[in-house]
């Protein structure tokens, strides 16, 4: 199975149509957060459709957070090119450590966090005071 969800993920296969589909589905899923970030920024938009824009926002934190889990689960179905046997807690640091990994982790985790302890922190309104940057 972690097989499978590796070769899903990582698209080993490019006939592999479950692959394509996933693939397909975290850009759309990416495009659409997009729309609604464009969209959050006029106020008006914002108000009459917050509770869609965050019900959009706290799905696509879950899958996305789901997904990174997914890929660090499985990562140690990656054949390492060096050759070298490593343990999978040190297989699955290193792909924590890498760019991609990092970049995944910190887009939906200030989302995660906001989800996990609600009400702590609100960014929505955040603005930089415009005489300190003068």
């Amino acid at each position: 199975m972690r097989s499978r969800i590796h070769n899903i993920l990582e698209i080993t296969d490019p006939e592999d149509l479950v692959s394509r589909i996933f693939s397909i589905s975290v850009v759309a899923l990416i495009l659409i957060n997009i729309v609604c970030i464009v969209l959050e920024s006029v106020a008006s938009i914002e108000e009459q459709y917050r509770n869609i824009f965050l019900t959009i926002e706290m799905g696509s934190t879950l899958i996305f957070a789901t997904e990174y889990a997914l890929r660090l689960w499985s990562c140690v179905e990656k054949k390492d090119e060096e050759g070298i046997v490593r343990s999978n807690f040190s297989i699955r640091i290193r792909y924590a450590s890498t760019p991609l990994a990092i970049v995944d982790l910190l887009a939906f985790l200030p989302s995660l966090l906001q989800l996990i302890f609600p009400g702590t922190v609100s960014y929505t309104h955040l603005t930089l005071p415009t005489s300190d940057l003068v």
